[in-house]
């Protein structure tokens, strides 16, 4: 198999027609930046982790603290059977 080197593909962007120039940019840009890698979304996270990850979401509202508003009265409803 042959290797194709950037200067082959430069050269071969010129027989490219106008229709489809701006795919080819599209395809070139994603490959530009490397894959995200997806993480487990059960990958173990330590206790020291979590208490970070608190600290940074509470250090983020600190200008304006969360607060619990009026819980207001349930209605009224069936019983269940």
């Amino acid at each position: 198999m042959m290797t194709i080197t950037k200067d082959m593909l430069k050269r071969e962007i010129d027989h490219i027609q106008d229709q489809y120039i701006d795919v080819l940019y599209m395809i070139m840009k994603a490959f530009e930046y490397p894959a995200i890698q997806k993480v487990s979304a059960h990958s173990p996270v330590t206790e020291a982790q979590w208490h970070a990850f608190l600290d940074r979401c509470a250090g983020s509202c600190a200008d304006a603290p969360l607060q619990r508003g009026e819980q207001g009265q349930y209605e009224k409803r069936d019983e269940l059977l």
